[in-house]
């Protein structure tokens, strides 16, 4: 008879956020249209429910209107969140990436973006077609590149309404953001799929393992490298480091990797709804690394052994 007793397992509580945004209508007629109302809220939703997915923390998500005085054309809107850690509240999170959303949005001027860029691991860059830019976070533009509609609609047809402005308030009736009419191009329905010159760039650095090395022109053909279980190809354009290749100052063998700085092409895929690697590009090599050498010298790769490629997130 076995002594073990049975593991118990420990729960940890859940926690309930919860907050209120205010959608106003300005408007001197004391009534808005129903279906610009309903497709504001519409919206909202859809984008509060999209934002909520970038927090691991959320497990389900609650969003109801709430009682509003007679005569008002006010939306409060109750959100509540359930979480499966304690911890700070998240609808300042929320409200934060709604304000920067909107933001992006009237940067862009009813135009798709000339550039995204990424600045560091929270944080993108996105230029408009004059070439103003500003910096917003990475779940702000996640949201705004899986959804073609703005957080209150499409608003390029309520240019000649009777609402003057939509707000979003606080709980405390404060402003956060204001649409005016004269912004209201800025909030039409964007194509699905962005054109070509929306294509996104971002410059890494990796550990990569050399698989195969051109040996006739390593500047002008494909080198191989494999890195976290896939491999990939791509052109070297350190001009400084194929010098020394040339020359034979460097040599390499199998097992050998280098620390790399990787600039990534990405197009968006309308299939998966996502942006995927078209092109890698390694714009510089910062450090080699020779774990064994070998004692009859150098080994090149040959290009025939360049492995299968298994990509990562490639087109």
């Amino acid at each position: 008879m076995s002594d073990t007793k049975p593991v118990q397992e420990t729960l940890l509580p859940q926690a309930e956020d919860a907050g209120i945004l205010t959608l106003k209508f300005e408007t001197e007629h004391h009534s808005v249209d129903v279906s610009l109302a309903g497709n504001a809220l519409l919206h909202l939703q859809e984008t509060i429910y999209a934002f909520a997915k970038e927090l691991p923390e959320i497990e389900s998500l609650e969003i109801e209107l709430t009682a509003v005085e007679q005569g008002s054309v006010e939306l409060p809107v109750s959100i509540r969140f359930l979480k499966s850690r304690m911890g700070s509240t998240v609808i300042p999170i929320i409200r934060k990436w709604l304000s920067q959303l909107i933001k992006l949005y009237r940067l862009l001027n009813g135009a798709e973006p000339k550039k995204i860029e990424k600045r560091d691991a929270q944080n993108y860059i996105v230029t408009n077609s004059v070439g103003t830019n500003a910096t917003f976070n990475k779940s702000v533009i996640n949201v705004f590149n899986i959804t073609n509609t703005s957080p209150v609609g499409d608003l390029s047809k309520q240019q000649d309404s009777d609402v003057k402005a939509i707000s979003i308030l606080d709980e405390r009736k404060q402003i956060e953001e204001r649409i005016t009419r004269e912004e209201y191009h800025s909030f039409a329905k964007r194509r699905k799929n962005p054109p070509s010159e929306s294509d996104q760039t971002e410059e890494e650095d990796r550990t990569l393992i050399l698989a195969t090395i051109p040996i006739l022109d390593p500047g002008k053909h494909q080198w191989g490298f494999e890195q976290d279980g896939f491999r990939f190809s791509a052109k070297v354009e350190d001009e400084a480091f194929l010098s020394r290749i040339r020359n034979r100052t460097i040599s390499f063998q199998r097992g050998d990797s280098v620390q790399a700085r990787i600039l990534l092409l990405k197009r968006y895929d309308p299939q998966n709804g996502r942006y995927c690697i078209v092109k890698r590009t390694i714009t510089k090599i910062l450090s080699e690394f020779h774990p064994q050498k070998m004692e009859n010298g150098s080994l090149f790769l040959p290009e025939s052994s360049l492995l299968q490629e298994v990509n990562d997130d490639s087109c």
